[in-house]
């Protein structure tokens, strides 16, 4: 029996690292990739790669500092700050820079705090071990409760076809991982020594087969979402008929918005336009965006400013009532029109009618 658990031992041991260079190999494909939801989940498992090559890589030295530090190394504070942000960019909420440093800096300063630990362990009673793994599962919890909060707002969108099935897939087999781990780290921290020993050969090769199995998968998976591999592996044919659908449904878009002026409508927006095209939000706001470059907030916007200023030119009356011609094109408030007027055309209105009276 003994040969056959020390074979078994291997067999796992080498397949769990071959995975994790796996997802190394996948993720730095991804961080590469152009697209920020690729970069985001490309971070996550080039992290979650190195996180799980740790004990292959260091768990063999004997130098006494590092190896002190080797159990304490873990870069798991990041899973959960990376999941949430990748999720919110698979069901197209934006993610703001400012909030991505933020939830980055806190992981990091958690993760710093970890590699302290080992220098100051003789100076508490308390295990700061147990402490840090205490944090690893509340940050855990607490962005996952976060991500669930983002899925029941988006509900819609995320069972509807706003959402690929690979994405779905991705973020169910993440969460299930991460759900494991924190259970993990939880009955390792609190139960006794004992127990703990009795567990371990089956809690190993259980959370091995599951991280070989599901690491994997999301591999896979998400390999056929880098944008030059997608190339690849799509057809030719393929590729230009839906070059063509897609200029086809940015036509229907555009028309639609300009023969019923849609935009003149403060209260519009893209919920509405997809009802009456039966062409998702998510497809409308991508033709948009991959097209013309800018969003379809934007995109109104512009209209709105088109609109006002073809009213500027049309009315023969010299005072020009800006705020009224404003309203009429579609904005909601003075405040809104001049600040968009500006951020657009680099004038304000009142500029912009100067120059129109100087040129009649």
């Amino acid at each position: 029996m003994e040969p056959f658990e020390m074979d078994v031992f291997s067999v796992m041991s080498g397949a769990a690292s071959l995975v994790s260079a796996q997802l190394l190999i996948v993720g730095v494909l991804l961080i590469l990739d152009r697209r920020r939801k690729n970069q985001l989940i490309g971070i996550f498992l080039v992290l979650y790669g190195l996180n799980s090559l740790k004990v292959t890589l260091l768990g063999e030295t004997s130098a006494g500092w590092l190896s002190e530090l080797i159990p304490y190394f873990t870069l798991s504070f990041f899973y959960g700050p990376l999941y949430y942000l990748y999720c919110q960019r698979i069901v197209h909420q934006k993610v703001r820079k400012n909030q991505l440093i933020l939830h980055l800096a806190i992981a990091a300063f958690f993760f710093l705090l970890t590699l302290l630990l080992p220098f100051y362990q003789n100076y508490f009673i308390i295990s700061l071990g147990r402490v840090a793994n205490t944090l690893l599962v509340v940050s855990l919890f607490t962005y996952m409760l976060f991500t669930m909060k983002v899925f029941v707002t988006r509900v819609t969108l995320v069972i509807r076809r706003g959402v690929k099935w690979k994405y779905k897939l991705t973020m169910a087999i993440i969460f299930s991982q991460m759900t494991l781990s924190a259970v993990i780290v939880v009955l390792y921290n609190y139960l006794s020594e004992k127990a703990v020993l009795s567990l371990y050969p089956y809690s190993y090769y259980i959370n091995e087969g599951i991280f070989i199995l599901t690491s994997s998968t999301v591999s896979v998976i998400l390999i056929t979402e880098i944008s030059w591999i997608k190339n690849l592996v799509t057809p030719e044919k393929i590729r230009i008929d839906k070059k063509c659908q897609d200029s086809h449904s940015l036509d229907r878009i555009m028309s639609e918005l300009r023969d019923r002026e849609l935009y003149r409508d403060p209260d519009f927006n893209i919920h509405q336009l997809s009802g009456s095209i039966d062409i998702s939000p998510p497809r409308i706001s991508k033709l948009v965006t991959d097209s013309l470059s800018i969003s379809f907030r934007d995109l109104i916007v512009q209209m709105k400013i088109a609109e006002f200023k073809k009213q500027v030119m049309l009315d023969n009356d010299s005072k020009y009532d800006l705020v009224s011609i404003a309203l009429e094109s579609g904005f909601r408030s003075k405040a809104t029109f001049y600040r968009n007027f500006k951020k657009w055309e680099g004038i304000t209105p009142n500029e912009f009618v100067k120059q129109i009276r100087n040129d009649q």
